[in-house]
């Protein structure tokens, strides 16, 4: 309904129907030429109604989201395209585990809802490679964050908590040795769990990666913590980021691996404190322009500089706070060699446009609430008028709303308007059972609380939310109250008659 179909739409649907299941893609960059992945299992003592994989292609995006809802109440099979090697995280419910896959892998994951981290296990492909993972994150290491490192930046940077209590220490050579010798057990627990458990080649280099990254990310954030130009300045040479060790230019690392992101914003972390004298106040809006300034100064050409640059830009344009001038986006746009993070800030700025009357309402494809196995598609609705709210079982304003809407809903649906409502949440069984006790009417759907395409595409943030559509797929109307919703569908209904 909302948007014109695309044979991307198509491939789409033909690839559910090769694997004859129920799944939805939150955002997908892939085609029907990548490399097949299967993933199935059961869980035990299920706390949610679908599984999820997720992953970044960029920090500056939104995730790429590959979801399914459970068949029989507590399996699933994911079929999903990937054209590298990644980690990905594995979300059921408010719980996630990093996981790893390899183009054509086809696994099998069993868990616990209550426990996944706890006991998850794995047969089939990359099995030796995802046990060492796990292992890594039972064990918490770079894991569990006590705190951000870089309180008053943009970009908040990791250690973790061990590392940030070795921090307490302001001697340098101290540290250094104390880092030094965490990381060479890392890397000799590497290796002897290679000997014994053969790791495949790509998902043992990047592990090796991540722990040269670790040591330079721990040692930015150490001097970054410490501050004093007499700190910034110890060790230079193994500090020296642009003698190669680490490379700023790997633009394709990042989408694989997360932890190249935190080394990029440890390092302009590290060339702002290093060069601006005096504080910075995170709630000063100055802040991303000294930021900004600094690192395209004094930074070293790369794309990991263009890459720090296009996410101030990004995050400047997202919080509608502008404190870019024109001048430095322009000073971006001039010096940047890069097509991709182009592309991004001007995806950031084009979003930032969307969601206003007499533009395309985003589409969505979501599961009916007292039918899972059954989806509804916003195509389903060309030619009507559709009243979309967005609404959760812990939102007493939706549920109050519900009531006042009761007798409007009746009245306007003799008149030909849709009523959809969206119930972002993940207590399905609560819905379900206040539909009921209400009398909710109209067609009631159900999206994952988190990370859900429709809620991204439709910068829900707040609930509740409602929106009104024209038969020709536009907006009329962006999220409102309730006050002056019957005279909007009223004159709807009048557009929709040829009343002008």
């Amino acid at each position: 309904m909302f948007i014109i179909k695309s044979p991307f739409s198509l491939s789409i649907l033909l690839f559910l129907l090769a694997f004859v299941t129920n799944f939805t893609f939150a955002q997908s960059t892939t085609t029907t030429n990548t490399p097949k992945v299967i993933i199935k299992g059961t869980i035990t003592n299920p706390v949610d109604f679908t599984v999820k994989l997720r992953y970044w292609d960029n920090p500056l995006e939104n995730p790429v989201m590959m979801e399914t809802p459970l068949q029989g109440g507590n399996t699933f099979i994911i079929p999903a395209r990937l054209n590298r090697p990644r980690i990905l995280e594995l979300v059921h419910g408010e719980k996630s585990v990093e996981i790893y896959l390899e183009p054509n892998t086809r696994m099998e994951i069993n868990f616990d809802g209550k426990q996944l981290l706890e006991t998850i296990t794995f047969s089939g492909d990359n099995v030796n490679n995802n046990v060492y993972l796990i292992q890594q994150q039972r064990k918490g290491t770079d894991h569990k964050y006590a705190k951000k490192t870089i309180e008053a930046a943009p970009f908040h940077s990791r250690s973790d908590a061990a590392t940030l209590r070795m921090m307490e220490s302001r001697e340098p050579a101290v540290f250094l040795k104390k880092i030094d010798k965490q990381l060479e057990d890392k890397a000799s627990a590497l290796n002897k769990f290679h000997e014994k458990h053969a790791l495949s080649p790509a998902f043992k280099k990047l592990q090796e990666r991540n722990i040269l990254y670790w040591r330079q990310i721990h040692q930015l954030n150490y001097l970054s913590q410490n501050g004093g130009s007499q700190m910034l300045n110890f060790y230079p040479e193994s500090l020296d980021i642009k003698s190669g060790s680490v490379n700023l230019d790997d633009s394709r690392e990042l989408a694989h691996n997360p932890t190249y992101k935190w080394l990029l914003y440890a390092y302009g972390n590290y060339v702002v404190k290093k060069h601006h004298v005096g504080t910075l106040n995170p709630d000063d809006e100055q802040t991303a322009v000294t930021y900004f300034d600094l690192i395209n100064q004094h930074m070293p050409t790369s794309w990991g500089k263009q890459f720090l640059l296009s996410a101030l830009l990004v995050q400047d344009i997202k919080s509608k706070k502008y404190t870019l001038t024109d001048e430095r986006k322009r000073t971006f746009y001039k010096n940047n060699p890069h097509a991709d993070l182009g592309q991004l800030v001007e995806s950031a700025y084009n979003n930032s446009q969307r969601l206003v009357p007499g533009t395309p309402a985003p589409s969505f494809n979501l599961s009916k609430i007292d039918d899972l196995d059954t989806y509804v598609s916003s195509y389903d609705f060309e030619g009507q008028l559709v009243y979309v709210s967005f609404w959760s079982s812990t939102c007493t304003n939706c549920i109050n709303n519900f009531k006042k809407l009761k007798s409007l809903k009746k009245e306007f649906a003799r008149k030909g308007i849709v009523f959809v409502n969206i119930a972002l949440d993940k207590d399905r069984d609560a819905c379900l059972s206040l539909i009921r006790d209400l009398g909710i009417d109209g067609i009631n759907l159900i999206a994952p609380e988190q990370y859900s395409e429709v809620k991204y595409a439709y910068k829900i943030f707040f609930l509740p939310g409602y929106f009104v559509i024209d038969k020709n797929g536009l907006l009329t109307s962006l999220k409102g109250s309730l006050d002056s919703v019957e005279g909007k569908l009223n004159r709807l209904v009048q557009i929709n008659s040829g009343v002008k």
